[in-house]
């Protein structure tokens, strides 16, 4: 037997029972119901400071009470979940210390007031129309909580607007906001209040509108009426945004002893809608057989590519410059589709639609006809957000657009697991099972792994049914925990994780049981480099594209304040979840920055996903369809392009990939 250095042993026996106390406490901790720790924080939060022996069970004692007290339908202010990550994440400093204590008090006032804090609500009954100017005027009605000199009440906006923001400094410009009080002995007195969150400055505090009580006090009954967009000084009015969606909201806060603590005391929600037509988009299957039945889909869209508001038309579908059929769209509708469509012919081709007056057309996808095809192409959204983190929109609309608008197979809702509240997971759990429909739509539960780029960047989850076990970042901080756990708990086939780009996931990690393709394009822009990097290391991924839409807008996402979202391909047999799952798994996938170009390759008699032998040279068979004229297609080995075919550029003694046509104003092309 060795000898044991004394003061070694002396040591690690030290260490072992520090490990095992922290244990210990931990379990106590879990064994001590929540009414009780929260009742010691509030106690002790005043008395006993926050340190290294309390700071880890203060701060999930608080993430916990906030879920509970989110789940109990009391209203929790959206930040509430990040300020809780980015003091774990930050450890034990003044901040966070800060950040227990406020939270402490926030929590508390929203356990202790539940119905006392009045009512907010909008009064007037003008549309929220994207893109153009409105007024509204919202009404808050004091409860039992009274507001006294010294109280500040502040207003949100979204900072993802594209509109104006809402300021109360210039009576000429635009979202000028006002505030008035009911009583006459009440006096109040602009001011600003810098606000972290999605509703104030989502990086950093940024100044929102608020107003201090100077003089008086509001009781029961009293009212503070605040306009958004007041038009008396001059403005125009206030500023909507040019995306349309659902819970577009304005949250009001109140700091009662003007300390600078707020607490939640209501949120009006409100629907901003299309305006009229300006575009039409035509959207058909990329694959599809001989003399089956398919359909084209139809969407009606304004000048910011929102559905629109539609009166109603009719359109006429062509193809060869032969009437295949007509759509009518009823008024309140924003789509349809024609069903019954046969092409009896291999081939590739594309579908003209244009409206009665003949003023508003478009040009389908291309559609590639075959014999018996084996594999079909299906089209999805894997990244987008939702109101319930730093986005907008509910979860039910996230789906109906990506659905019933965006005309994709497949989606998922990836919500920032740091930004989400226990109601959250349950709402998207029940929607994704709710729109899941084989031979439809097929919805994926799924979720955004948040950490550091130095812990492993951003990663997307997803499981293939509806039961997955999330790992969050509170109990896997690091990358390779996170693998470990969710094979821990989960089938290795359930679970599916994609790195993307922006928050960069870390290309020297890569589980090949779970880890199967990689993000490559999405509204930050493109990222080919990235998908790259984890190739150059010898990890076998496929490629996709996808949003990361956080408008709700998932599959179809303007270039407007970002790049154009993009989109994911999938090759399977069905549009069903095992199908979708099994070509995802494989590999079997590529990316587009939005259009839906159809891509049939091989090398030699393997398709994307498979595996070929590298002894002799290999055989590259490519049938590639664009949405338009292509410009080159290039073959890129070890990360450098072997091979280009160039489609556009003149070359001697062959026809210039250019077509001319000449118009005039008065003559229609093709009638003479």
């Amino acid at each position: 037997m060795s000898k044991v250095n004394n003061r070694y042993f002396i040591f690690l026996v030290f260490a072992i029972s520090i490990v095992a106390g922290i244990f210990a406490f931990s379990i106590a901790a879990q064994q001590v119901s929540l009414p009780q720790r929260v009742s010691k924080l509030r106690v002790e939060i005043n008395t006993i400071q926050t340190s290294a022996s309390n700071f880890d069970d203060r701060l999930r004692t608080l993430r916990e009470w906030g879920d509970d007290l989110a789940s109990r339908g009391r209203f929790t202010p959206q930040v509430m979940p990040v300020m809780f990550f980015r003091a774990l994440t930050a450890g034990l400093n003044q901040e966070s210390s800060r950040t227990i204590s406020s939270w402490t008090q926030i929590l508390g006032f929203i356990e202790d007031n539940y119905g006392k804090t009045g009512e907010f609500k909008r009064t007037d009954k003008n549309q929220l129309i994207a893109g153009e100017f409105t007024t509204l005027t919202l009404e808050y009605t004091v409860g039992a909580i009274e507001a006294k000199p010294g109280g500040i009440f502040r207003i949100g906006q979204h900072f993802m607007s594209d509109g104006a923001r809402i300021q109360n400094s210039n009576p000429e410009g635009h979202s000028f906001v006002t505030f008035k009080a009911s009583r006459q002995d009440v006096e109040l007195e602009n001011t600003t209040s810098n606000w972290y969150s999605a509703y104030g400055g989502f990086r950093a505090p940024e100044p929102m509108p608020a107003v201090r009580i100077k003089t008086g006090t509001l009781t029961r009954g009293d009212k503070i009426t605040i306009t958004l967009g007041d038009t008396t000084g001059g403005s125009k009015g206030f500023s909507v945004q040019t995306r349309d969606g659902d819970n577009y909201r304005f949250p009001l806060e109140f700091d009662p002893a003007g300390n600078g603590v707020f607490v939640p005391v209501g949120v009006v929600s409100n629907v901003i809608i299309g305006s009229g037509p300006a575009l039409i988009n035509a959207i058909v299957p990329s694959v599809a057989g001989s003399g089956e039945s398919f359909s084209l889909r139809l969407r009606v869209e304004d000048k910011y590519f929102n559905p629109a508001a539609f009166n109603g038309g009719s359109f006429t579908v062509k193809l060869d410059n032969k009437i295949a059929g007509q759509i009518k769209i009823p008024a309140g509708e924003v789509s349809g589709r024609l069903d019954g469509i046969r092409i009896p012919k291999e081939g590739a081709y594309k579908f003209q639609v244009v409206d009665d007056s003949g003023e508003i057309s478009c040009q389908s996808n291309p559609i590639l006809i075959e014999n018996n095809p084996g594999q079909r192409i299906y089209w999805g959204e894997l990244h987008g957000h939702s109101g319930w983190e730093e986005g907008t929109g509910s979860v039910q609309r996230y789906y109906w657009f990506a659905r019933d608008v965006a005309f994709l197979d497949f989606a998922s809702l990836t919500g920032h697991d740091a930004m989400m509240i226990r109601p959250a997971w349950e709402d998207i759990r029940r929607e994704t099972a709710k729109v899941n429909q084989p031979g439809r739509f097929v919805a994926y539960m799924g979720y955004e792994w948040t950490v550091g780029i130095d812990n492993g960047g951003h990663h997307n989850v997803f499981f293939k049914n509806d039961k997955g076990n999330y790992v969050t970042a509170w109990d896997a901080p690091r990358l390779p925990q996170l693998y470990e756990k969710l094979k821990a708990i989960d089938a290795v086939d359930n679970v599916l994780v994609i790195p993307h780009a922006h928050q960069t996931g870390n290309w020297t990690y890569n589980d090949a049981e779970i880890e199967r393709l990689v993000e490559i394009y999405s509204m930050h822009g493109s990222f080919e480099y990235f998908g790259q990097k984890f190739l150059q290391r010898g990890y076998r991924l496929g490629l996709i594209g996808a949003s990361d839409n956080h408008t709700g807008h998932p599959g179809y996402s303007p270039a407007q304040t970002s790049t154009r979202g993009g989109l994911a391909a999938v090759y399977s047999p069905t549009l069903d979840r095992d199908g979708i799952w099994k070509g995802m798994r494989d590999r079997a996938t590529y990316a587009t920055s939005g259009k839906r170009m159809v891509v049939k390759l091989s090398v030699d008699d393997k398709t994307p996903g498979q595996s070929t032998g590298v002894g002799k040279m290999p055989v590259i068979r490519a049938r590639v369809l664009g949405t338009a004229a292509i410009d080159h297609i290039d073959v890129i080995h070890n990360g450098q392009v072997e091979y280009r075919s160039d489609y556009l550029s003149p070359v001697d003694n062959k026809p210039a990939g250019i077509q001319v046509m000449f118009t005039s104003p008065t003559e229609t092309p093709g009638t003479k």
